[in-house]
């Protein structure tokens, strides 16, 4: 292979590397969900400077693609020098990325490894159709690692649909192993404060003597939270905390069809994730979602001190505990609340 070929293959095979390695972990942050992460690329301000290269490239690749198609003559050496600067671009793009924050790598799950494999197929798959002309070989390398990120919206796809008899399982087993658990659940959710409030729930119960857990980390999605009662209730702790949340209307009730919460506790609804929800109106009504999926045992505690949850509480005919700090109309009012270093007082 002639020596700009070899180049132009090292910068097509580095970019390939970097690039797979990447978009697994993206796609895994976004837990492998083609609705989260076309919200996060349409937002302006995250559009790094990858993201411009890669959309720039694709505008290129693509229109020329376009005139080639209809016949308009193009010259090898030009479109070899415009993949060469493509491929310097994308790769250097990469190593930038790398150089501010480090090289991605996913967490290896199985179906990281899944979504890995996939991806290289897909690499495999894009030079095998591209590469046709030996007088274009520059030019059909940067074709196909322009068009890699595209073949990952198709290689997540396959892999949800593989993976999603297994998933299946998960719930159905964390919904009989919930059954079988006589302890009380308490759920939180809402569009700020989930976490923090579970931690706070669960080192204030904790400090009181009962024997209590919650869910682990970030742990928050239907399969994940089926994941952590798996793992969990089986040790039959007096109390279990579930964190939920959502992205899309019925997530919540989703996640409450498996926990079964004794207490529902909603923090806060903001219009957080409005590329997916929509509206206020829908974040609410999702939200709500847990208050809804109470028995008729079962206790809301809301934050009266949001607006959106006030007035929906005001409707609400069941059990309802309210806390606030500035509204003094909440059954619990908190006032001269001090942080500390180490603690609120």
């Amino acid at each position: 292979m002639p020596l700009p070929y070899s180049i132009a293959a090292f910068l097509a095979s580095s970019v390939i590397a970097l690039s797979t390695l990447y978009q697994v972990y993206l796609w895994q942050r976004k837990e492998y969900r083609i609705d989260r992460l076309r919200a996060e690329i349409i937002q302006p301000e995250t559009l790094t400077t990858s993201n411009w290269v890669w959309i720039v490239s694709f505008f290129t690749v693509t229109t020329i693609l376009l005139l080639r198609q209809i016949g308009l003559p193009s010259s090898a050496n030009n479109l070899n020098i415009i993949a060469y600067v493509g491929l310097i671009a994308q790769l250097g793009s990469q190593i930038q990325r790398g150089y501010a924050r480090g090289i991605y790598r996913p967490y290896f799950t199985s179906k990281a490894y899944l979504v890995l494999t996939l991806l290289i197929f897909a690499a495999v798959g894009l030079m095998a159709i591209f590469i046709n002309d030996q007088t274009l070989i520059p030019f059909q390398l940067f074709v196909s690692t322009t068009l890699l990120p595209v073949m990952g919206v198709l290689a997540i796809m396959i892999a949800n649909i593989i993976t999603y008899p297994g998933k299946y399982r998960i719930i159905m087993r964390a919904k009989t192993i919930r059954r079988a658990y006589t302890g009380k659940v308490i759920t939180v959710t809402g569009s700020v404060g989930k976490t923090s409030t579970k931690e706070f729930l669960h080192q204030i119960i904790k400090a009181s003597g009962k024997k209590v857990t919650a869910t682990k980390e970030h742990r928050n999605s239907e399969l994940t939270v089926a994941q952590d009662v798996i793992e969990q209730l089986p040790k039959k702790p007096s109390i279990y905390i579930a964190e939920a949340g959502a992205y899309r209307r019925g997530e919540i009730r989703a996640i409450a069809n498996i926990v079964q919460p004794s207490v529902a506790i909603i923090t806060a609804i903001h219009n957080q994730h409005a590329a997916l929800f929509g509206s206020l109106e829908n974040v609410a009504k999702t939200k709500w979602e847990l208050v809804e999926s109470l028995s008729s045992d079962g206790i809301a505690v809301l934050n009266y001190d949001d607006p959106v949850i006030r007035k929906r509480s005001r409707k609400y005919t069941g059990s309802v505990i309210t806390y606030a700090t500035t509204d003094t109309n909440a059954d619990i009012h908190a006032k001269a609340v001090t942080y500390l270093p180490d603690r609120i007082a």
